[in-house]
């Protein structure tokens, strides 16, 4: 498991290299080094933590979809995470 800290667009997107198959990513500007430790990574889960609610998560559209497109990943949430507070509904 590897945890990332953040619920922003580098969060997720940090997620991504994390889950996605390190083969897919030898075609890119990734830099070579960086590769070379995610082939040998063995992370097949990777929570995203952060420090406030939903209502302050920063990440768009596209990287959420970026992550729910790679294959053999599954999103999971927590009901009780996703509900406001009173200070947040009004945000």
């Amino acid at each position: 498991d590897a945890v990332v800290v953040g619920q922003g667009n580098v969060a997720l997107d940090c997620a991504r290299l994390l889950l996605k198959d390190a083969e897919a990513l030898a075609g890119t500007d990734i830099a070579a080094a960086a590769l070379a430790q995610l082939r040998r990574s063995r992370v097949k889960r990777v929570h995203l933590v952060g420090r406030r609610g939903p209502a302050q998560a920063a990440f768009t559209t596209k990287e959420l979809r970026e992550i729910l497109g790679l294959e053999g990943v599954a999103v999971r949430l927590c009901r009780g995470d996703l509900e406001l507070s009173a200070r947040e509904a009004e945000e």
